[in-house]
């Protein structure tokens, strides 16, 4: 006799497994259960079954900025730089150079 189940092991972002987690569980649906539905439709479409993009880029006009606005924006990034997130230009421009042939 066929095994019933199989076990599938990923790797996720804590705070990526939380969210998605606090969403399927509003909706009534188990983690395990929106992997099956997923791997389902991958199967059945033989496709990812949502289209794929990159996101829109978020422009920023500093001159319709008030000058408090500007320095919330700079010091969010200085933040974000002090906690190491983010990338050294140099190896983003790598990267696309890489990847895109840029």
């Amino acid at each position: 006799m066929a095994a019933k189940t199989s076990s599938v092991y990923i790797r996720l972002e804590p705070g990526v497994k939380e969210s998605a987690e606090q969403v399927l569980t509003a909706l009534g649906l188990p983690l395990s259960n929106a992997v099956n539905i997923f791997l389902k439709q991958v199967a059945m479409r033989r496709c990812i079954p949502f289209p794929l993009s990159l996101p829109e880029k978020h422009r920023v006009e500093t001159a319709s900025l008030s000058e408090d606005a500007l320095n919330s924006l700079l010091e969010d990034g200085y933040q974000a730089y002090l906690r190491k997130e983010g990338k050294p230009a140099r190896d983003v421009f790598r990267e696309m150079e890489k990847d895109y042939g840029i």
